[in-house]
């Protein structure tokens, strides 16, 4: 599956990702092995970096969701780190730790400004919350 989004071929990976999130599969860590094989394997291919990943991620629409694959107990950015580090994926940690310090400045905010609490900023994600 790698190669098919590596070489682009004619794949949406919206339509595939979404699939990802099924709470069964989640709750038991099988979508969490299987996306950080995938993640492995995509970034091991010659001229595909982290970037490409990230840029796969956004297009699917699942880069601000990448929490979710972790099981509920175990949903917390410090075992999303050690998790993504321990797999050799060292750059996405470090792209998502930016992500959320862009969050916690308010750099991603999309919220309409007469709608934004000044004391507080939540995303759509349920797991992210940002103080702006």
């Amino acid at each position: 599956m790698a190669l098919i989004f590596a070489n682009k071929i004619a794949v949406v990976p919206e339509n595939v990702f979404s699939k990802c999130f099924n709470d069964r599969l989640v709750t038991k860590g099988t979508m969490l092995e299987f996306m950080t094989l995938f993640f492995q394997e995509f970034t091991s291919i010659q001229g595909i970096s982290t970037d490409d990943l990230v840029s796969l991620l956004v297009k699917s629409k699942i880069s601000s969701r990448l929490l979710d694959l972790f099981p509920p107990l175990n949903r917390s950015y410090d075992e999303f780190n050690r998790h993504f580090n321990d797999a050799g994926l060292s750059d996405l940690v470090l792209w998502n730790s930016k992500e959320i310090m862009a969050l916690k400045h308010g750099a991603n905010c999309i919220v309409p400004a007469q709608q934004r609490n000044p004391d507080t900023f939540v995303s759509t994600s349920p797991q992210v919350t940002a103080i702006v």
